[in-house]
């Protein structure tokens, strides 16, 4: 009687009676599937009759948001395998954490046995960034380029001055300065070179 109550309980909860030796061990609460990619469901024999030695063939189905049905996974599966390679499907319209399965099997009885809930995500949000980020690039690019272009003068390098150069222009009072630096340089040459020898020699004829 003292048995019956906590059982009833459970039952007007809405939790699953079915007691099975089959016990889930992947996935689990903390396990995150990617959609489209081979993955393993697992399970023990917890000892509970009926055992795994007297269940029939197993259907595992994928379930999200606690009863809604999404597609049968793999039928036939044998009970003593322990183990079951499954892919969940690629096209699911999102990511979510309330995804389960369920092992259905209808020997000796009806029986269904419920996964945790778990985590699977499809990577639609990941490749729409890639792809807006792709399609953006080229023009982001491209437009730097352009406007780089417009904006950069000609090269262009000017010869360097000579120091002669600067500030030079013909018929200025500089060119008319050199020209008497000039002068007075040959007349310099011609006092110490032509007359002051012809003067010693006049001095010493007399």
């Amino acid at each position: 009687m003292f048995h019956i109550i906590p059982l009833f309980v459970l039952w007007a909860a809405g939790l699953p009676l079915a007691l099975c030796g089959l016990y889930p061990t992947q996935p689990i609460q903390d396990t995150v599937y990617a959609a489209g990619e081979p993955v393993s469901t697992t399970w023990i024999d917890d000892g509970t009759y009926p055992n795994i030695n007297n269940l029939g063939p197993l259907e595992i189905q994928l379930f999200c948001d606690t009863d809604t049905f999404i597609t049968t996974l793999v039928e036939n599966v044998n009970p003593r395998a322990m183990s079951q390679q499954i892919t969940i499907p690629s096209d699911l319209a999102y990511d979510g954490s309330d995804f389960s399965i369920r092992f259905l099997t209808d020997t000796p009885y009806n029986l269904t046995i419920y996964t945790a809930d778990f985590t699977v995500t499809t990577g639609s949000n990941q490749t729409d960034s890639s792809e807006s980020s792709q399609s953006t690039s080229p023009s982001l690019s491209g437009s730097s380029t352009s406007s780089s272009s417009k904006s950069s003068p000609p090269a262009y390098t000017a010869p360097p001055l000579r120091p002669g150069d600067v500030g030079f222009q013909p018929g200025s009072q500089q060119s008319k300065n050199a020209g008497r630096h000039i002068d007075i340089e040959k007349v310099k040459f011609r006092l110490v070179f032509i007359l002051w020898p012809a003067l010693i020699g006049i001095t010493m004829a007399l």
